[in-house]
């Protein structure tokens, strides 16, 4: 016997109270090793989460630019959705990010030096502070490795409503270093995220030269087959056979010329009509 009912949808009205009902206890007399397993009860609805607006102490904290309260939230981040391309370079300027740290000796700040960029007019936001996402349960100062992302923090506090306000960032000099703030990031799983690809500024694309396309020889049509010329004999006369000499005007020897038929014999006329009135009788 099946230890707990089939599974049922979950819009019938008659599923749990058919779940119950069906449901068997064990008996006093059944053995001691037999376990029962409990029925699976699913919610009928699923709840909506409360839709927190952002908190402005973290955006103030990231950006106080954007931390007035009339600014709206769709509105910031619709504005740095626009700016996602700049963040993107500025994260790839970063020359010797290192991807992962060990957990026992994390530092309070990464020092990475930058990237040199000689294209002008290249818009660049570099990052504020990194990530140091490792597993639930492993925290600074056990075994393993924590995986290092750049991160740009006035994304955080416009996404993540729960987030705390993060320190404030190094300040901004013309060295050709940056200072980012470690902060460790337990997480259920790993993400394997893959690290930014250097970055690679193209030249602007050069005109090419308007020259006419390169003439192609004309195709020829496919003819008749030529025909091949049959080898030449030692004596210096062709082989072949004796149309092939004749279509070239070269005369025929005596044996290369065929032989004529000789005409069939001529019977006389009387005796001609004498044998058909014999056929036929007369």
């Amino acid at each position: 016997m099946l230890a707990h009912p089939l599974p049922l949808p979950i819009n019938d009205r008659h599923a749990p109270s058919f779940a119950m009902s069906h449901l068997r206890r064990p008996s006093s007399s059944s053995s001691a090793t037999t376990t029962t397993t409990p029925a699976l009860q699913l919610p009928r609805t699923l709840a909506r989460p409360a839709f927190d607006v952002i908190s402005r102490a973290a955006l103030a904290a990231a950006a106080p630019e954007l931390a007035a309260e009339d600014v709206p939230d769709a509105f910031i981040r619709h504005a740095l959705g626009a700016q996602a391309p700049t963040m993107r370079a500025g994260i790839a300027l970063l020359a010797d990010l290192p991807q992962a740290l060990p957990l026992a000796g994390l530092p309070a700040r990464v020092t990475v030096p930058i990237r040199p960029v000689d294209v002008d007019g290249v818009e660049l936001a570099l990052p504020t502070h990194a990530l140091a996402v490792s597993e639930a349960g492993k925290g600074p100062g056990t075994d393993g490795l924590a995986a290092v992302y750049p991160i740009h923090a006035v994304l955080l506090a416009a996404h993540c409503t729960k987030l705390a306000p993060l320190p404030a960032p190094s300040p901004e000099s013309e060295s050709a270093t940056v200072a980012l703030p470690l902060l460790p990031a337990p997480a259920p799983l790993r993400p394997r995220l893959r690290h930014p690809p250097p970055l690679a500024v193209q030249p602007p694309p050069r005109r090419r030269a308007l020259r006419p396309p390169p003439r192609r020889p004309p195709r020829r049509l496919p003819g008749p087959p030529r025909r091949r010329r049959p080898p030449a004999r030692a004596g210096g006369r062709p082989r072949g056979p004796p149309h092939a000499a004749r279509a070239r005007g070269a005369p025929l020897r005596r044996e290369q010329q065929q032989p004529r038929r000789a005409p069939a014999p001529r019977r006389p006329r009387a005796r001609a009509l004498a044998d058909a009135r014999r056929a036929g009788g007369l």
